[in-house]
């Protein structure tokens, strides 16, 4: 599934169905199994540039400190950011949308983190998920065509191995790689529909839930995680 958003307003955020709304609320689509195969899959395509790093102050979803200099630091220094710290909170959600933090685990595929507020006083990262203390990252190369291009070999691996009809796709798409591939979106949505040439609906999102290739369920940013239903 995915997170409701607001286009990047960040002042607030509804779940809707049927003409209710709630600013706590979940949707939920229940699915009897015993009439419909269900296959999922959460992919990023990024890839990783540069040293593993190691977070060694962070509480929750905020990062104080990355090989013990402040996370905002490290950031504006590897990252190239050169434009007026003054302007931080639209620097830093282009840069977290274009060089997410992957945290690296053993034997699954890395989860993404996405920066999206800074604190300028001290220093610190505010990430649109946890980074626990003493996590291994890497930060991301700007995307390219290639992202698409494993997102889309990824899902020919789900239809090969789990799902080899759709009836309808459901995807939730974070609105992070609507910034960072700008019209390239639209060729990715695209692509994925027609691995299995099906009905899609969905919506860009806050944060995807979803199983990577080697992974669990778990929690995503700057994802795309999608849903396959075929009738039995």
């Amino acid at each position: 599934g995915g997170m409701a958003g607001d286009d990047f307003t960040m002042t607030g955020t509804f779940a809707f169905t049927n003409g209710h709304y709630d600013i706590t609320g979940i949707v939920v689509l229940i699915l009897d199994e015993d009439k419909i195969s269900i296959a999922g899959l959460a992919t990023s395509g990024w890839q990783p540039v540069g040293t593993v790093r190691t977070i060694t102050k962070s509480e929750g979803n905020t990062v104080y400190t990355i090989d013990d200099e402040p996370a905002l630091d490290v950031v504006i220094k590897y990252m190239g950011v050169n434009k007026n710290i003054d302007e931080w909170k639209e620097v830093i959600v282009n840069v977290g949308s274009e060089f997410p933090m992957q945290i690296q685990r053993e034997g699954t595929e890395p989860v993404i983190r996405a920066p999206l507020f800074a604190n300028k006083n001290d220093r610190s990262l505010v990430c649109a998920g946890s980074v626990p203390q003493g996590s291994k990252i890497r930060f991301s190369l700007a995307p390219d065509f290639n992202v698409i291009e494993k997102v889309v070999d990824e899902c020919e691996e789900v239809k090969k191995n789990e799902l080899p009809k759709a009836d309808a796709l459901i995807m939730f798409s974070c609105k992070a790689r609507h910034l960072s591939l700008g019209p390239m979106v639209s060729d990715e949505i695209d692509q994925v529909k027609n691995v299995w040439d099906a009905p899609l609906a969905g919506f860009f999102s806050y944060g995807e839930m979803g199983k990577s290739t080697k992974g669990k369920h778990e929690f995503h940013n700057n994802t795309c995680s999608l849903v396959g239903l075929s009738e039995k």
